[in-house]
């Protein structure tokens, strides 16, 4: 019973994100090795996130 709820706690928590991306189809990535993050303005949907905070905080995350 236990392993049913666990199970069924995983698959609601797969579906709950949504997740979009947005790239070029024409630019082969397989080239690029680094990336870098330039200053700018973030423009989320979710006004939390247009922080300074939330900036610092997206920057550690992915450079770590």
């Amino acid at each position: 019973m236990r392993i049913a709820i666990l199970a069924l706690l995983g698959a609601v928590g797969a579906f709950a994100q949504k997740i979009t991306v947005e790239f070029d189809e024409a630019v082969d990535f397989t080239k690029y090795k680094t990336f870098a993050i330039r200053d700018g303005q973030l423009n989320s949907k979710n006004p939390a996130l247009n922080s300074e905070l939330g900036r610092v905080h997206t920057i550690k995350t992915i450079s770590w």
